[in-house]
């Protein structure tokens, strides 16, 4: 089953895989508000692309430069900047803001705000936000962003601050501030974040194979409506 609603807008430079559903008044493969210089230069020959068996539901925008991977589930509302990579089994959920230059692994969910040129490995849940620190930075450099390791679970509303790496298995606790770098399979939470004993036994391999069998299935689901 391939669709795309007649309100959706494509520019020339979108190439979409097999099985692809496109939802009402996306916009796709345009620049973004920021329209970085370097994909200005590289604008003739700069693709977006949307792998096979992949959805992005309604009001959508995914902009110029972005590589979908295949049986990527995008819902209402999301958006994706410039450059942006997005691995395989990859769920962007209602309202998610993703921008330019990150790099999001295979089998992940992201429901918060991602800034430009953020790092997520596969497997993590993002559910909080990642966010520069804007401070003692200097003009025309670019500040470093944060980096998720696999396999790490951040909560909603946590705040991930800075060019700081948090570390393979380790759990955010909801509405926690991070400033500092993490070790492996350990629980923070507080304002400042804080140590909190192991990283508890989380769900994310279980979101991770719903996740999957949700994509699977929901063309079959999406097939049976009628669109006007």
């Amino acid at each position: 089953m391939e669709f795309k609603h007649p309100t959706a807008t494509l520019s020339k430079n979108v190439r979409i895989g097999k099985n692809v559903f496109i939802g009402p008044n996306c916009i796709i493969g345009f620049p973004g508000f920021q329209f970085s210089t370097s994909v200005q230069n590289e604008v003739k020959d700069h693709y977006t692309e949307i792998g096979d068996n992949s959805i992005v539901m309604g009001n959508s925008v995914i902009c110029l430069g972005a590589k979908i991977d295949n049986n990527c589930r995008f819902d209402y509302h999301s958006y994706i900047g410039e450059k942006t990579l997005v691995g395989k089994y990859s769920v962007i959920e209602y309202g998610a803001r993703v921008y330019d230059n990150v790099k999001i692994g295979e089998f992940c969910t992201i429901s918060g705000f991602i800034c430009n040129n953020s790092i997520i490995g596969e497997n993590s849940i993002a559910q909080g936000d990642l966010l520069h620190k804007f401070k003692d930075v200097t003009v025309s450099e670019i500040e470093k962003s944060p980096e998720i390791c696999k396999n790490v679970f951040v909560g909603r509303r946590a705040l991930i601050i800075g060019g700081i790496k948090v570390a393979e298995g380790c759990y955010i606790a909801a509405g926690s501030v991070l400033t500092k770098n993490t070790e492996a399979n350990i629980a923070y939470s507080g304002n400042p974040a804080q140590k909190n004993g192991r990283a508890p036994k989380s769900y994310i391999e279980g979101v991770s194979n719903f996740n999957k069998q949700r994509i699977e299935n929901i063309n079959e689901v999406i097939s049976s409506y009628s669109w006007a």
